[in-house]
């Protein structure tokens, strides 16, 4: 993502989470989250979130946007602009 992704789609420097060698199970990638997420605002982009992802973010104390990306499309341009726009709004401190 940062070698090809980040430079194209005009974004900073990414952080990467670690998850276990695939195939693992989609729980799992959760866990990683919330270690690396821990009390930071944060927007998530996955093609499978685990079925407890969404009541955990509803249930943060701190802003968190999950965003689905249909896994035939990717990524796509308004799914950047939308996480750029909700980070730029947390920032501004608009909820």
């Amino acid at each position: 993502a940062n070698r090809l992704l980040a430079p194209l789609l005009e974004l900073p420097h990414l952080p990467k989470i670690r998850f276990p060698p695939a195939p693992f199970d989609p729980r799992d990638k959760l866990l990683s989250v919330i270690s690396y997420a821990a009390q930071r605002p944060l927007v998530w982009l996955d093609d499978e979130f685990p079925v407890e992802a969404h009541a955990w973010a509803a249930k943060r104390a701190v802003a968190t946007l999950l965003i689905d990306v249909n896994p035939v499309q990717g990524l796509t341009r308004p799914i950047i602009d939308q996480s750029l726009r909700w980070a730029d709004e947390r920032e501004r401190g608009i909820d």
